[in-house]
C-alpha cells in the first residue's frame, strides 16, 4: 500500500520541478529526437518546451508515481476509475455531494458523456495562494499544473493507497477548536460549516478561512463572534443539522 502522503509528495515534486505533458508518456525524459519524430498535432505545436524534462500525460503521472512507490496502476483515466478506485463520489462547487470529506491523495476526474477522460490528484493544500488544491498533467500546452478542485466533476479514493485507519468514534467528543488546530475534529467542523453554507476546503487544518467561516456563522446566529468553535457554536451547528452526531459522523467519514 502507498501512504497517501507519499503519493501527494510525488505529485507536488512533479509540480515544483516543472514536469511537462506528452501524451502516452509516464515519467520519461523528453528528447529532441522524440520531438522531431512526433506527429501528434499538440506535441508538434508545444512539445519542444518539454525537451530535457520528465513528461507524462494525466494518467501517466499516476503510473509514474505508483511505479516509483512500488505499486502499479493502469495507464488510462477511465480504467483507473473502473479498476483502481473505491468510495466514488460526485463533486459540486468543490465539495462531495454526498457530504463525505475529500482526503489528500484522492483522485479527481473530468467527465464527458459518462467517460472519465482526465484525472488529477487532490492534495488538500493551497498551492498558489488562490485555492488551487489539485495537481494534474493538464495538456501539452500546460504541463503539470496546480488547479482548483472546482474544475473537476468526480472523485474517488485509490484502492492501493492507505488513507489512514478509521478513528474510533466512541472516543470522540466535540472539543473546543481554534486557529492552528488540526485533526479529525477540524475535518468534522469544516464539514458541518459547509453543510450550513460555507465553502471550505476540508483539510483538517483550522486556518484563517475556517476561522472566518466560524466568525460568520457566529454573527449570523447571535453568538459571541470570537472565531472559536466552543460548546455553544457546536450546539448551534447541531440544531441546524438535525442528523448531526459527532461519533456516527466520524464513523461515516472514516477519517483520522
Amino acid at each position: 500500500m502507498i501512504p497517501s502522503a507519499s503519493l501527494t509528495d510525488f505529485f507536488l515534486s512533479a509540480l515544483r520541478s516543472g514536469w511537462g505533458y506528452i501524451y502516452g508518456r509516464s515519467g520519461q525524459t523528453w528528447t529532441a529526437a522524440a520531438q522531431r519524430a512526433a506527429s501528434r498535432p499538440q506535441t508538434v505545436a508545444w512539445g519542444a518546451r518539454w525537451i530535457g524534462r520528465p513528461v507524462a500525460d494525466c494518467s501517466g503521472l499516476f503510473v509514474s508515481a505508483f511505479r516509483s512507490l512500488g505499486e502499479s496502476i493502469y495507464h488510462g483515466s477511465n480504467t483507473i476509475w473502473k479498476s483502481h478506485c473505491v468510495r466514488h463520489g460526485k463533486l459540486q462547487n468543490g465539495l462531495r455531494t454526498d457530504g463525505l470529506p475529500l482526503r489528500p491523495g484522492a483522485a479527481v476526474f473530468l467527465t464527458r458523456d459518462g467517460c472519465r477522460h482526465h484525472i488529477g490528484l487532490y492534495t488538500g493544500l493551497d498551492l498558489d495562494g488562490r485555492g488551487a488544491t489539485c495537481v494534474e498533467a493538464r495538456g501539452t500546452r500546460f504541463g503539470v499544473v496546480a488547479s482548483p478542485l472546482s474544475r473537476f466533476h468526480e472523485t474517488a479514493e485509490l484502492s492501493a493507497v492507505d488513507y489512514g485507519a478509521p478513528m474510533d468514534p466512541s472516543a470522540f467528543t466535540c472539543p473546543t477548536l481554534s486557529r492552528g488546530d488540526r485533526g479529525p475534529a477540524v475535518f468534522l467542523a469544516q464539514r458541518c460549516l459547509n453543510l450550513t453554507g460555507s465553502r471550505l476546503t476540508e483539510d483538517g487544518i483550522f486556518g484563517q478561512k475556517t476561522q472566518s467561516a466560524v466568525l460568520r456563522f457566529q454573527r449570523d446566529h447571535a453568538l459571541t463572534p470570537d472565531g472559536i468553535l466552543g460548546p455553544k457554536t457546536w450546539s448551534a451547528l447541531q440544531t441546524l443539522i438535525p442528523s448531526f452526531d459527532p461519533p456516527s459522523a466520524l464513523a461515516q467519514m472514516n477519517i483520522l
